[in-house]
């Protein structure tokens, strides 16, 4: 039951990402995770928007404190007195007036709160980005580890395959019973099972990379052979 369930639910994340992956190139070599990481940071529109959205509220703390500023409002007005079709006189009128409140409480808080809600949009924002690294790189290292398992049952697949031949020609010597071939034949269906199954899962790890860089990475470079674990 729980494999009918995931490969439901591999073959509709393959469906529904059909339309990113068809509209890019498949790369087989060459592609390793600085590349990956490149890719989804300007190919992200969820970290871009995320980005966006700390910058502007970190302009908040300034538009609280211009509350805090002095206020200049400038008046001007012209009056002009006409008698008689002909002009009499004109009144010319400029204000300017300056204000600048002594203590507003309102205003202080509104300006320290603008502060700490700047300060926590840039660090959720750097957070943000810290887990979309980390997502990136689990989804590059799965899809490493699926090549991997892929692999490894393939090997295994070829070795059953050459016991299973090795069984049936002892059994027509007489050296292996019919129960031995059996055995044999069991071992490696299931091999060529845990062929097909680690197929899908490197398809749907291909998929959740691509989700991230907008590319089909077909193969992904693995770890250098000086990496000190």
């Amino acid at each position: 039951m729980f494999r009918i369930l995931f490969k439901s639910f591999s073959a509709g994340l393959l469906v529904s990402s059909g339309l990113l992956i068809a509209s890019t190139h498949a790369f087989a070599h060459g592609y390793n995770l600085l590349s990956a990481y490149n890719d989804s940071q300007l190919g992200s529109p969820a970290l871009k928007t995320q980005e966006y959205t700390a910058l502007a509220t970190s302009m908040d703390a300034g538009s609280a404190r211009a509350a805090l500023f002095p206020v200049v409002n400038l008046d001007a007005s012209v009056a002009r007195k006409i008698q008689s079709g002909s002009l009499r006189s004109t009144e010319s009128k400029i204000g300017l007036n300056l204000s600048q409140p002594v203590f507003n409480f309102s205003s202080l808080q509104g300006w320290r709160a603008g502060v700490w809600k700047s300060r926590y949009a840039l660090s959720n924002y750097a957070y943000q980005k810290q887990t979309f690294i980390i997502n990136v790189a689990n989804a590059y290292f799965g899809l490493l580890q699926a090549e991997e398992v892929l692999a490894y049952k393939q090997a295994s697949q070829k070795n059953y395959k050459l016991v299973l031949s090795q069984t049936k020609a002892k059994m027509q010597a007489g050296l292996a019973t019919d129960n031995d071939v059996k055995q044999a034949l069991s071992k490696y269906d299931t091999s060529v099972a845990d062929t097909i199954k680690a197929k899908n899962d490197l398809k749907v790890a291909q998929v959740a990379l691509a989700l991230y860089t907008g590319k089909h990475v077909l193969h992904v470079d693995g770890l250098s052979s000086k990496f000190k674990f």
